[in-house]
């Protein structure tokens, strides 16, 4: 993708694991990284714990964040994140 000079880079976010799963822990316990503000949405520069929430609510957070209308639920999600919420 080419840019211009002095346009700022497209609204993304990337996650990546930290973590390699076994088995056992598969959906607990998981380490993540998230880079970018996905165009200002997402609050920047910080570490959030969850306490056991699957990573599938993270997951449609970024799906709102995206504009995706009409997501209710992503895999075995329970909710959103608002602790993902700009400030």
């Amino acid at each position: 993708m080419t840019q211009g000079v002095g346009l700022p880079p497209p609204p993304s976010v990337y996650k990546f694991n930290l973590a390699f799963m076994a088995a056992a822990n598969a959906d607990t316990n998981l380490s993540l990284i998230l880079v970018g503000a996905g165009g200002g949405t997402l609050t920047t520069g910080r570490f959030v714990k969850h306490g056991g929430k699957p990573a599938s609510n993270l997951f449609l957070t970024m799906a709102d964040r995206m504009g995706i209308k009409g997501l209710e639920r992503f895999g075995d999600s329970t909710g959103r994140l608002i602790e993902c919420e700009s400030d």
